[in-house]
């Protein structure tokens, strides 16, 4: 079975929390420092491995399965984009405009533009063009090239992230200024409803449609968290419950898998409704209270995880793209099932964190961050 339609557009992107700052700092104990949030971020690194390594297996006999899978794991970039709002409100009292951007480029852009580059001569190297690059690509200045996959994200599933979290980064000085009379909060409802009907194209600007009145959320959430953080916390099962029955609504309901995804986001879609959408928000809102319900008795177990969170996001679907190249060319397809699954999954994530960790050993952890962003 032909993995997800959506496989190209990835469910990126873990990219956001480390969009927002460094405000959860390794080792840091600060007054800014928040542990449920350090948590957040390792489990929502394994919804992104989780929902990708499904793509190079045959799945052909097993579609309920695969189904089930994409329905529980996919969109990991709502819950990613909350985190980064969220965060980005919590710091507010620490941000200088010129810092801001200057970490953005170190953290974020370098780390992109050099871990790209191997994807990029994939693309090169492979026989015809993807299909998802514009039919005038092979005519087009070898300059002109570059700029597009780098400006889109094409080259790999995941990175169509970046171009599009960096349009919310220019924006940063607006929502700044927005945040101090809370005014916006009384649109983003609205916008919030609104993305639950576009499905998602791979385009970085259909997803800034899509997913900044998602990060509007988090912000709004922590602009408000003393009130919103104990109602997550008293609710937490609830909502937990609720993100479950949508996501068993929609597969015993919907002849559909998990992302809303299409060619266009004005191209007709079986589903009305992004319900994944909303069952990650449910989610959201349910690991935020359940973390912080629970915080002091998970403690640090997860820090490594988290740490090198986003090396992982960055690293893992090369090991997704390598075996769907082995598969294609010189071993047999790789029957879908819940130990081959579980393998891919382990691969991806281990083998991401032992690249990132001697990264780390060789390079120090500085010149690390710019390397593969941990």
């Amino acid at each position: 079975m032909q993995a997800r339609v959506g496989g190209a557009v990835g469910h990126a992107a873990h990219l956001a929390f480390r969009s927002v700052a460094p405000c959860v700092a390794k080792g840091s104990a600060g007054p800014m420092y928040l542990q449920y949030i350090q948590q957040f971020r390792a489990i929502a690194i394994l919804f992104v491995v989780a929902s990708h390594t499904t793509d190079p297996l045959d799945w052909s006999q097993s579609e309920f399965m695969w189904r089930a899978i994409e329905v529980t794991t996919s969109n990991g970039t709502l819950l990613f984009v909350f985190i980064a709002g969220f965060l980005f409100q919590h710091l507010l009292r620490r941000y200088e405009p010129k810092r801001y951007l200057l970490q953005k480029f170190n953290y974020v852009i370098v780390p992109y533009l050099l871990i790209a580059v191997p994807a990029i001569t994939i693309v090169f190297a492979a026989p015809q063009w993807p299909e998802k690059l514009p039919d005038a690509f092979g005519d087009w200045p070898f300059v002109a090239q570059i700029a597009w996959l780098y400006g889109t994200g094409d080259m790999l599933a995941p990175l169509w992230f970046i171009p599009m979290i960096s349009m919310i980064y220019l924006l940063a000085p607006l929502l700044a200024w927005a945040d101090r009379d809370a005014r916006i909060y009384w649109v983003m409802p609205f916008l919030v409803a609104g993305s639950m009907f576009l499905p998602r194209d791979g385009t970085a600007w259909v997803g800034f449609i899509i997913y900044f009145p998602i990060y509007l959320l988090g912000m709004w959430a922590s602009h408000y968290r003393t009130r919103i953080i104990p109602m997550c916390e008293r609710y937490a099962y609830s909502l937990l419950c609720v993100a479950v029955g949508l996501a068993v609504l929609q597969l015993v309901a919907f002849d559909s898998h998990g992302n809303m995804a299409a060619d266009s986001m004005f191209e007709s879609h079986d589903d009305v409704i992004a319900i994944v959408r909303i069952q990650k928000i449910a989610l959201t809102f349910a690991l935020l209270g359940l973390l912080s319900r629970y915080e002091t008795w998970i403690g640090r177990r997860l820090d490594l995880l988290a740490n090198v969170s986003f090396s992982i996001f960055f690293l893992h679907y090369y090991f997704v793209q390598a075996t769907w190249i082995l598969t294609d060319r010189l071993w047999p397809p790789i029957p879908g099932n819940l130990f081959t699954y579980a393998v891919m999954t382990a691969v991806a994530l281990f083998g991401s964190i032992a690249i990132t960790l001697f990264v780390q050993r060789v390079a120090g952890s500085t010149k690390s961050r710019m390397l593969v962003g941990s």
